[in-house]
């Protein structure tokens, strides 16, 4: 598999533009990207029963928890009981 995408091969809709100067910009770019990224997470945790604000605020309760994430390779992994 590619590990990167050239720009010709992006849809147009995701072709990014030059920044223009400036100190807004910049930060205006990375909130849009970051929006994008909330929304394409949201819309696969949507369903019948949970709206897409809801999935937002989940999502957004998720990127603010504190976890202590540490490998342990000789520990396997359990099958979880309702995939």
């Amino acid at each position: 598999m590619e590990e990167h995408i050239s720009w010709e091969k992006l849809d147009e809709k995701d072709q990014f533009f030059q920044l223009l100067p400036g100190r807004k910009r910049p930060m205006d770019t990375i909130k849009m990207i970051a929006y994008r990224a909330e929304t394409s997470m949201g819309n696969l945790l949507k369903d019948e029963t949970t709206d897409m604000a809801t999935a937002r605020r989940l999502l957004q309760d998720l990127y603010v928890t504190e976890a202590d994430i540490l490998p342990q390779p000789e520990k396997k992994p359990t099958a979880c009981a309702n995939p």
